[in-house]
């Protein structure tokens, strides 16, 4: 083989490894820099709230939460432990400044399950956030039954059945006494 024979080669053979690890690196690259608008969301609440300790347990895993379910799941038809994580959370003193916790700190799920929260506690909130939220695209898994969807956020809180919400607080604080009489929650 000649030089000019072997510098194609060695060229050629440097092309194909700079296309292949760009196309690699192009593909792992997030084009979507800009943030959901959920993400984008801050509340001016005092940080340093107290909660119960099984107030923090349950604010500590429901900021954790892969599981989006709100009354009973599965074939056994049990509540899950994130509706009893979020039952307790929803009766603490300073409820609001946790659900505020979990929407900014929490995973898509704990997002959810704060803004739900938010909407039982302070809906007069939710509404000034309606804009920010009608325009986010994030979804989540939602456990139904037996069943699991796929939902937008911004569909779960303004686009309810009659009374979903009247039916879920009733539901929170059902469970919540159960807990209670089981316990599972101490004061």
């Amino acid at each position: 083989m000649n030089d000019i024979t072997s510098n194609m080669v060695s060229y050629l053979f440097i092309a194909v490894f700079m296309v292949i690890f760009t196309s690699i690196g192009l593909s792992e690259y997030n084009w979507n820099n800009t943030p959901d608008t959920i993400d984008t969301i801050k509340f001016d609440y005092d940080e340093n709230f107290k909660l119960s300790e099984n107030g923090r347990v349950a604010l500590h895993k429901l900021k954790k939460a892969e599981n989006y379910c709100v009354y009973r799941a599965g074939s056994a038809g049990r509540y899950t432990n994130e509706f009893s994580d979020f039952s307790i959370l929803m009766q603490e003193k300073h409820a609001i400044s946790a659900l505020k916790s979990l929407t900014q700190n929490g995973t898509k799920y704990a997002q959810a399950f704060g803004l739900v929260g938010l909407k039982l506690k302070s809906p007069d909130l939710i509404d000034k956030l309606k804009p920010a939220i009608m325009k986010s695209n994030k979804a989540i898994s939602i456990n139904s039954g037996c069943l699991r969807e796929n939902m937008k956020i911004s569909s779960m809180l303004y686009v309810e059945k009659v009374n979903h919400y009247d039916r879920l607080k009733k539901s929170l604080d059902l469970h919540y006494q159960w807990l209670k009489k089981n316990h599972y929650y101490s004061n």
